[in-house]
């Protein structure tokens, strides 16, 4: 004969409130992650660090939530727990922001041989914090709910089993919520907090009726009222004055936007020079508020970046009046190259393609001041997926792809897509990549110029004076001259910083590593000295 469990709850409510429970769990854990991103980034090293932390506070709920459902198997014991974690979970999407600052005061830590530390102990203390002691508790529902159907009269293979399967599907629908609604459509504090919504709708779910059900009732209202407050405040404050660009005088004026994506935080803000009051729009992602995947000027097309030594790329081709460059650009961000491309060089160029993989990052490449007409084009996917699909060849090929900062996705600096961009270039064509590098014998450098010098027969390296920039130049032709040919009076200056640096690529000697689609820790490499 079956009989209840302990609190009279159902099996339904005891499977219902497993679902709820694995659907929080996933959106806390993937969401963490974000949450993280403007103060840590979303490198490998944060992701494992919510994963990890994740893995072990559910491993030590599964541990001590077996003991004590063997000594208090009562489902409303249950809901009572579910109601702790819920509350537990409640400061992360207000507290992360604080920690963060506090751990990583200043943003020029972000640098490639100091940032590593900080990230990674950073962004593990304030995963133990905030995350580790709710999902510990929920770690505690699945032993509970198999020991309450065990029970009602089930046996402990088919209470097991039930809960795994339910909570494994209430996981499933927890992972694709967050990355293709959720985070996009409401934030990331908000994705928290219905998170913690569904812990206390489990919780209600066993508690059924009593004084715990007005607890939780009362909890929703005031988790619906913290969105609310949330969703008005903003993700990162403007950077005070001090922590403006140690370099020069500029500093962050005001934020103007910020958006969360599926891919980042993006944040548009608008810098200024207290020295000559000159300003500009630079849009920045996740922790890099210092840094910048797109700017533009307040006046003509130069942007006193990196980006000037690119636009010199079409004095490349001699010829280009009479036959004008067709450029793509990968990783376009707002556009900017693809403005400095057209607006200096004009008709000498017949078309930019920039190719951003964010859609929402391309979408602002109005307000960065280009608005592309046939045939220029802003494209949305990933840089080799587009590549490789492409039906033409190009005479310029620009990679200017960055994941977390300072590092070149990992697909995209291999022999495997090096050969891509060799069989997509015409005759005459020039590949150049952006490379965040202080040093050229460096690891990052030996390692892309090793890889180059796999496919390429002609390499040159261009230091940007002022900066770790360096554009790595490479052709197939091995007569190839790589030396810009003036033409453009407003490149003068650019033009003669970038032939003083300009060197064959260096011998990167023995012990290089040749990147492989199988194994390219560029990443790392960026990392190390």
């Amino acid at each position: 004969m079956t009989q209840p469990a302990r609190g009279d709850a159902s099996r339904g409510a005891l499977l219902a409130a497993a679902t709820l429970s694995g659907a929080g769990v996933m959106v806390v854990e993937l969401t963490a992650a974000r949450a993280l991103a403007p103060w840590f980034g979303a490198s490998l090293y944060v992701w494992t660090n919510v994963i990890g932390v994740v893995l072990l506070a559910l491993a030590a709920g599964y541990w001590f939530g077996g003991r004590l459902a063997d000594r208090r198997p009562e489902p409303r014991f249950l809901g009572r727990i579910l109601l702790v974690a819920a509350a537990l979970s409640l400061p992360a999407p207000f507290l992360t922001g604080a920690l963060g600052q506090w751990l990583l005061p200043d943003p020029e830590a972000m640098s490639p041989f100091v940032a590593t530390d900080h990230v990674v102990t950073g962004s593990l203390v304030v995963t133990l914090l905030l995350f580790a002691p709710p999902i510990m508790l929920l770690g505690m529902v699945g032993p509970f709910v198999t020991r309450c159907l065990v029970d009602t009269g089930l046996d402990g293979g088919t209470a097991a089993g039930r809960t795994l399967a339910v909570s494994t599907l209430g996981s499933l629908g927890g992972t694709y919520l967050p990355a293709h609604f959720l985070i996009e459509e409401v934030g990331v504090r908000a994705t928290l907090l219905i998170a913690s919504g569904l812990f206390v709708l489990a919780a209600l779910v066993l508690l059924a009726r009593g004084r715990g059900t007005a607890v939780a009732t009362g909890m929703l209202l005031a988790i619906g009222g913290l969105a609310a407050w949330g969703a008005s405040m903003p993700i990162r404050p403007t950077l005070p004055t001090a922590d403006a660009d140690k370099q020069t005088s500029w500093h962050e004026a005001g934020v103007l936007e910020e958006i969360e994506t599926a891919y980042q935080y993006v944040r548009v803000s608008r810098w200024q020079d207290g020295r000559t009051g000159k300003s500009e729009l630079r849009l920045s992602l996740d922790e890099g508020v210092t840094e910048f995947h797109s700017i533009r000027p307040d006046d003509g097309y130069l942007t006193g970046k990196y980006y000037d030594h690119f636009a010199l790329l079409p004095e490349l081709f001699a010829d280009r009046a009479d036959k004008p460059v067709d450029v793509i650009v990968l990783g376009g961000g707002a556009g900017t190259m693809g403005r400095t491309l057209r607006g200096l060089h004009g008709d000498a160029v017949r078309r930019v393609l920039c190719v951003e993989i964010d859609p929402k990052v391309a979408a602002l490449h109005d307000r960065f001041g280009w608005s592309p007409s046939a045939p220029d084009a802003m494209l949305v996917g990933d840089a080799r997926v587009i590549l490789a699909s492409a039906d033409t060849r190009f005479d310029l090929i620009i990679l200017d792809a960055y994941a977390k900062q300072i590092a070149i996705p990992a697909h995209l600096g291999t022999v495997e897509f090096f050969r891509l961009v060799s069989q997509r270039l015409t005759f005459r064509g020039v590949f150049a990549i952006n490379v965040s590098a202080p040093d050229l014998g460096g690891p990052l450098m030996r390692a892309l110029i090793t890889t180059l010098k796999e496919v390429f027969p002609t390499t040159a390296v261009a230091c940007v004076p002022g900066s770790w920039n360096v554009v790595l130049l490479a052709a197939t032709d091995a007569e190839r001259d790589l030396q810009p040919k003036g033409g453009i009076e407003a490149l003068d200056d650019v033009r003669e910083g970038f032939l003083a640096g300009l060197l064959p690529a260096p011998e990167p000697g023995d012990g290089a590593q040749v990147l492989l689609d199988d194994r390219a820790p560029l990443e790392r490499l960026a990392r190390s000295r």
